[in-house]
């Protein structure tokens, strides 16, 4: 009787706020371990796919790997797509975090190559080379995770241009020399990963200081040149 009176003659708002605030704490914990679910999830996924294939990574295998029952999989993710769309947008978004950080430097070649981890990329174990050619070779095969990957490689392509160009407009020359510039930003960043599974005992260091003066080339000398 006494907390209903003592409830009764607060503020108007403010048992409804303590109420509110509780109600968001346990949907923001609800929503932290769904979050935790799900990266549980694509781990395990990663996992098996570099080790089996993708086709040979049955959804039964992956939650084994999660110890999870196959239900619970499929309450966060309806097939395998799914899977390896939700691994693309998880790498997508650590792209834009790491863009972002790119955008407020003074030197962003130094920066660029200090995240350029030349020995994780060509660390066969990481798995990371391995699974961009799992996603590559489904995407060969399957047009959904192919529509995925398309639509991927145009955003990343498309904040590459912003970050080492700028959104000043310029002619369709200009335009064209940057697209091709990103292109082979982008061929070598693939290639350096995809070049561990060929060649993973390559020297890193003599490896870092050649592509740094690659990069140099391609994001200092901004000259447009036109075939002859």
């Amino acid at each position: 009787m006494r907390e209903g009176l003592m409830t009764k003659n607060l503020p108007p708002t403010q048992g409804q706020n303590t109420a509110t605030a509780s109600q968001h704490a346990a949907l923001s914990d609800k929503e932290s371990r769904s979050e935790a679910r799900r990266n549980q999830i694509l781990q395990a996924a990663t996992d098996c796919f570099c080790a089996h294939g993708f086709h040979g990574a049955s959804m039964s295998a992956i939650s084994k790997m999660a110890r999870m029952s196959p239900g619970h999989v499929y309450h966060y993710f309806d097939s395998k797509e799914a899977i390896i769309e939700a691994i693309v947008d998880r790498d997508l978004q650590q792209f834009y975090e790491l863009s972002e950080n790119l955008l407020q430097v003074d030197d962003l070649l130094d920066c660029m190559m200090a995240q350029l981890h030349v020995e994780e990329a060509l660390q066969v174990t990481s798995c990371n080379p391995l699974i961009m050619v799992e996603m590559s070779a489904e995407a060969s095969r399957n047009a959904r995770v192919a529509a995925k990957l398309h639509h991927t490689d145009q955003l990343v392509r498309q904040r590459f241009r912003q970050l080492f160009f700028g959104t000043t407009a310029v002619s369709e020359a200009e335009r064209l020399q940057q697209e091709a510039r990103v292109e082979v930003i982008c061929l070598i960043f693939d290639g350096v990963m995809v070049r561990g599974i060929h060649n993973p005992s390559t020297a890193r260091e003599p490896l870092r200081a050649v592509l740094g003066q690659v990069l140099h080339l391609l994001l200092k000398d901004t000259s447009v040149t036109t075939p002859t």
